[in-house]
Parts: C-alpha cells; sequence; structure tokens
C-alpha cells in the first residue's frame, strides 16, 4: 500500500511538472525571443490599450513613439501586451 501512495504522487507532480510547468516555460522563451526581435517601427499593444510603435529598450523600460511627431513615453517591458504584438506583427508579414 506504501508504494501504491508514492506512485501517485510521483505521478501527479509529474503531471502537473508536464502540463503546467514546461508549457510556461516555452511561453516565456517565445515571449523573450519576440521582444529580442523587436525593430524601430513596430507596432506594440500596451496593457492600457495603447496601440504604438516601438521605439528602442532603455533599461527595464521600453521607450514607444505614440504618434508621427516624435512623442515617445516610457513603459515597463512587462507592461507590452504580448498576444496583441504578435497577432499584430504576423497580420503585418502577411500583408506584406
Amino acid at each position: 500500500m506504501d508504494y501504491l501512495n508514492i506512485i501517485i504522487i510521483v505521478v501527479i507532480f509529474l503531471s502537473f511538472y508536464v502540463f503546467f510547468i514546461i508549457p510556461q516555460k516555452r511561453e516565456q522563451e517565445n515571449n523573450k525571443l519576440l521582444l529580442n526581435k523587436l525593430k524601430k517601427g513596430d507596432d506594440l499593444v500596451m496593457i492600457s490599450g495603447l496601440c504604438c510603435k516601438f521605439s528602442y529598450f532603455h533599461d527595464d523600460f521600453v521607450v514607444v513613439e505614440v504618434d508621427g511627431h516624435g512623442r515617445t513615453l516610457e513603459f515597463l517591458k512587462d507592461s507590452i501586451l504580448i498576444d496583441k504584438t504578435k497577432e499584430l506583427l504576423e497580420k503585418k508579414n502577411i500583408d506584406k
């Protein structure tokens, strides 16, 4: 009976690792790659809903241009809405 309990606990931890931890790590790596591939002029969507163009990174901040007149704002890198930004960049690549 003791071995059965140990096997059940191991299976629970293994399934937790496979279904939660591995996909989360993969998503974090993909997000990091997306941020590294950004170039000046790429469209971004911020968590606040602001659509803007990427200018450059400065430490833990991202500097974005909000209009065509050179006005810029600084946000934390974490405030980029990754999913919507991916959609915009994919749509931009499809349209080319």
